[in-house]
């Protein structure tokens, strides 16, 4: 997780306020296994042990005033080692970034 937070810093255009808030918005049944961003779209990967949790991380993000869209791309169960879990994406749009800027 840390080089996903240096990686996303390194692009100056979110903050450490930003990935704190997001981090605070997380269910404890979700966890992050891919987290990028490209221009102003920030693109979530993970997984979860159900799909409340990822609508209520959905919840979570849209309540934070960085963001003009989230959108869950998709959710799809998967079974590992007997334990059934949710792999979803989501995609958050920032708000007043500019695309040719962030690149």
């Amino acid at each position: 997780m840390e080089d996903i937070f240096a990686g996303v810093l390194d692009r100056k255009v979110v903050s450490s306020q930003v990935l704190f808030d997001i981090s605070n918005s997380i269910p404890k049944e979700v966890s992050f296994k891919n987290m990028s961003l490209d221009g102003s779209i920030l693109s979530i990967q993970g997984i979860s042990s159900s799909r409340v949790a990822v609508a209520e991380l959905e919840h979570n993000l849209k309540a934070l005033s960085y963001f003009e869209e989230v959108h869950i791309g998709n959710i799809n169960l998967v079974s590992n080692e007997g334990a059934e879990q949710y792999s979803f994406s989501i995609k958050c749009t920032l708000k007043g970034v500019n695309n040719d800027e962030a690149k």
